[in-house]
């Protein structure tokens, strides 16, 4: 880093005067005196550049006052001796003034003024080199990148200002004094700040989802990450910001679960990092919530809102302020067979204290008048009063509590007012009157439909509105043949999940027993109404249906791996919609040596699956060769699925290329997975050489399911190259498990070959530091507070426990102290801290009659300045605990370093010292 350069300053300020004396002597005539002053002026411009130049030469900068101070009596003097010429005019006047221009021109234009604005330009610069300097000091690296790209400007438009000073001497100086220092200084973070650019854009893009753009970014520079220099302050926190963009990355790209949160009493929300598969995330079988009891709370519904990233569980109403234990499992990602979001669990505390409101009121009709409304509220409610313009009316509750839908007659012209009275949600909050206006909307317009075919026994029509349900059936939906008679055995249906707009037509069985295809007619009269009453104007239209009897073909087959690299499914493509069939004898060969290969074993109905496209048919591989490669040959039995007028497939067989891992006949392994003499440390060993990115990249190691942490170590065997230790970080580890699972995916030899996927048996020990959790600690009913940690602790050692301090009231009072005894909880308190508090008595009352119970800090029985007051009374008062709900606060900390507090498994210590959890 260039430091800052001094300005070089002559010695002395002035050049030797006698240069530029005069030696004319004193004239009295008029034409010698203009003689005089046109000399003087000359000497004067010639002065004002020497002022400077004479300096530079030595290496120096005169001082810039002085060049101004010269530079301006320069300018006078010019001005007074021209003017002086053209007053006087004369023989000489074109001589004194060509005199004139040429030494103005030559000295001061071409000269001294280029030179001030070098030089001031050249300070300006030195500045922003300054503020840079001074930017790395305070460490604002914002403010670095700031002045780097300021001077990176200068340097790259304006320092043609210094090339223009005329003098090969001083336009060296200003460059070595001010250009090169700038450029030096400029060029010497120039890796740190292209790194800080790019992550600064990949944090902006991982904050907003973009995750292929930021790693693109962050690709964009890995050279220059590289080159950091870990031990300047600079480099050091680019290093953090490149670890935690990496680390928030990699967050972001594996599916997972980032909260679950209260709504209300009846309703959590559960927030994904992607968009989740409807059906497994749906399925409330997938979720529990747990209470430190045992007990469970029911979770009856769940539905995905329209982010496609958060679920909305529907649960047994919550009345009292209650901490779960809310975990989420098996929900997949949304179009991915395979992947699904790592099993979560959070502590949830819910109380709702919140009222419900009216959040909307919908009501329609086809006249002047409608006949009922749906209320609309902020959270499921049980019970109140609707009162619609100061008139009670009834209302039917919907199922989930969200709605009610009144009976009243409403004026279609006027603006209406909705009043609930005691609105009662599921909490048993009451909300004595909360009200909302509304307005009717009118709608008189008629039903109209479309007609298309789905498949050859299906007609469908496709409402622009809602139809009631009732009006629909084969008597207002009449369907005809060519001779315009009635077809017999057709139903007509209004199937869910379309909004009640779509009506289907089923065509008989025997439908195309005479001709391949038919042309029908559809009389739709005006009993078909929309969900108002508005009749439909009746309507003839006309459609053809040709019979499919073509057999379905197989058009590809396709495979889709899990995240561990291995095939779990085969997918099988045909070119229309299909359906299943129970002859499901599908096999496999290799048709490079035409050995059988045991690919799906013995397949179930539950294997094999249509999907929503129905055009895919997905199934599991479950056979014992699972793991081979090469290239095979699937076979797929006639009637292995049919199309949807039940023709059944061909035979097929399909030559199929499916990577199932390494192509070579003696795949990479992992040969030994060995403990060494430290905890959670493991030396895994190839049979193979290994890459190094590849074999000490945490993403390719897990342990029960659980990918490995950024800041895992692992150590490279660089002698033997097939070798690596890794080292679990702490916090890592939640408890001993004899039977944990280490599997190994994607470690590669140079030549890309990758590591058969392994799973290898391994023992760890708990690594996770307890903490203090507010949410499993509680004030007693009995006037004690059971400190919960966030995980089993051990028992308290002779009633005392010199790590905790606590804070009341403001001030810091110890446990043990004489008036904090900690127990072992017992009952629900049980892998708690329980503390009692005692305090001490004043015997006798003071001035003011009162007596004051209080806690005696210093332990000399009387109150003072030192001790915490707790309450006064003015009845006299005898020793005891007392409710801790007096206290106008309470904290929990821990000491600097906590010594004592360990978990059942003896993982010492608290995670981190100085804990603070306010209570209350």
């Amino acid at each position: 880093m260039a430091k800052k350069k001094a300005i070089k300053l002559a010695a002395a300020s002035a050049v030797a005067a006698s240069a530029f004396v005069a030696a004319a002597p004193a004239q009295t005539d008029a034409a010698s005196n203009v003689a005089v002053e046109v000399s003087k002026a000359v000497t004067q411009m010639k002065k004002a550049y020497h002022t400077y130049s004479d300096v530079t030469a030595q290496g120096k900068f005169a001082p810039i006052a002085d060049v101004y101070k010269e530079y301006n009596a320069a300018k006078k003097a010019y001005a007074n001796a021209k003017a002086l010429v053209n007053k006087a005019g004369g023989a000489d006047k074109d001589k004194h003034l060509a005199a004139l221009e040429d030494t103005y021109a030559e000295y001061i234009a071409k000269r001294v003024i280029t030179y001030i604005d070098a030089y001031n330009y050249a300070t300006t610069l030195q500045d922003k080199q300054i503020a840079l300097e001074e930017a790395l000091k305070n460490k604002d690296w914002d403010a670095a990148e700031k002045q780097y790209h300021a001077i990176s400007y200068e340097l790259k438009t304006r320092t043609v200002i210094l090339d223009r000073v005329y003098g090969k001497s001083t336009r060296e100086l200003l460059r070595g004094s001010f250009k090169a220092d700038a450029q030096a200084a400029r060029d010497s973070i120039q890796n740190e700040v292209s790194v800080k650019i790019y992550f600064d854009k990949a944090e902006g893009l991982l904050n907003d989802g973009k995750l292929e753009e930021a790693k693109a970014a962050m690709d964009h520079v890995a050279d220059y990450v590289a080159k950091l220099d870990k031990d300047t302050d600079f480099g050091a926190a680019l290093l953090a910001k490149v670890a935690a963009a990496k680390e928030k990355y990699e967050e972001l790209s594996v599916p997972a679960v980032k909260s679950v949160s209260a709504i209300n009493a009846s309703q959590l929300q559960v927030k994904f990092n992607k968009a989740v598969d409807k059906a497994t995330a749906e399925n409330t079988a997938n979720y529990s919530l747990v209470k430190a009891d045992g007990s469970t709370i029911a979770v009856s519904g769940a539905e995905v809102q329209a982010d496609g990233k958060t679920v909305v569980l529907r649960v047994a109403p919550i009345t009292t302020k209650t901490t779960f234990t809310a975990t989420v499992a098996n929900v997949k990602l949304k179009g991915s067979l395979v992947d699904q979001f790592k099993l979560y669990s959070q502590v949830v505390t819910v109380e709702d204290t919140t009222n419900a409101t009216i959040t909307d009121v919908v009501a329609k009709t086809n006249s002047d008048l409608a006949t009922s409304a749906t209320v609309y509220f902020s959270e499921p409610v049980v019970g109140g009063a609707l009162k619609v313009n100061g008139n009670t009316v009834a209302y039917v509750l919907a199922a989930d509590g969200l709605s009610a839908t009144i009976s009243t007659n409403l004026d279609a012209a006027k603006s209406h007012t909705i009043e609930a009275i005691n609105l009662t949600d599921t909490a048993n909050n009451i909300n004595t009157s909360t009200t909302k206006t509304f307005n009717v909307t009118k709608d008189v317009a008629a039903p109209t439909f479309s007609v298309s075919t789905e498949s050859d026994s299906t007609i469908v029509l496709t409402f622009d509105k809602a139809v009631d349900v009732n009006s629909v059936n084969t008597g207002s939906i009449v369907l005809k043949d060519e001779a315009l008679d009635t077809v017999s055995g057709y139903s007509v249906s209004v199937p869910a999940g379309y909004s009640n707009k779509r009506v289907e037509i089923s065509l008989p069985a025997g439908t195309y027993a005479s001709k391949a295809t038919r042309n029908f007619t559809i009389l739709a009269s005006d009993a078909v109404k929309d969900s108002l009453g508005n009749k439909l104007a009746s309507t003839q239209k006309t459609v053809s249906v040709s019979k499919d009897a073509t057999a379905p073909v197989l058009t590809g087959i396709d495979y889709v791996k899990n995240s561990n690299g291995e095939v779990q499914f085969v997918l099988f493509k045909y070119n229309e919609k299909v359906t299943e069939t129970a002859n499901l004898g599908l096999t496999a060969k290799n048709y490079t040596t035409g050995a059988t290969v045991d690919l799906f074993g013995t397949l179930t109905a539950a294997d094999v699956e249509v999907l929503a496209d129905g055009t895919t048919v997905k199934v599991e591989v479950k056979g014992a060769d699972v793991v081979k490669s090469g290239n095979l040959e699937i076979s797929t039995p006639a009637g292995f699925v049919n199309d949807r007028a039940l023709t059944p497939v061909a035979s097929e067989v399909k030559k199929q290329v499916v990577d199932f891992g390494a192509a070579s006949a003696t795949p990479l392994k992992v040969s030994t997975v060995a403990p060494t003499a430290n905890k959670n440390e493991f030396i895994v060993t190839f049979d193979g050489v290994v890459t190094y990115s590849s074999a000490t990249n945490p993403a390719n190691y897990s342990v029960n399911g659980v990918a490995l942490p950024a800041n895992t170590s692992i150590a490279f065997d660089a002698a033997t190259r097939n070798k690596v230790t890794i080292t679990l970080p702490a916090n890592f580890v939640a408890a001993d498990d004899t039977g944990a699972v280490l599997r190994v995916t994607n470690v590669e030899t140079s030549a890309g070959t990758k590591v058969s996927a392994n799973t290898n048996v391994i023992t760890v020990d708990d690594n996770t530091k307890p903490t203090i959790d507010k949410a499993k600690s509680a004030i007693n009913s009995n006037g004690t507070l059971s400190l919960g940690f966030s995980e089993a602790v051990t028992g308290v050692t002779a009633g005392t426990l010199a790590d905790l301090i606590l804070t009341v009231n403001g001030s810091n009072v110890t446990v043990g102290a004489g008036n904090v005894s900690i127990a072992d909880g017992t009952g629900s308190d049980a892998g708690k801290y329980v503390l009692t508090f005692a305090t001490d008595v004043t015997a006798a009352a003071d001035a003011n009659g009162k007596y004051y119970e209080y806690f005696d800090v210093n332990g000399n029985d009387t109150l003072d300045a030192t001790d915490i007051v707790v309450k006064s009374h003015t009845a006299a008062l005898t020793a005891g605990t007392f409710n801790l709900n007096t206290l106008s606060s309470l904290k929990v900390s821990t000491v600097a370093t906590p010594a004592t507090i360990a978990d059942t498994n003896d993982t010492p210590n608290l995670t981190a010292a100085n804990q603070s959890v306010v209570i209350k």
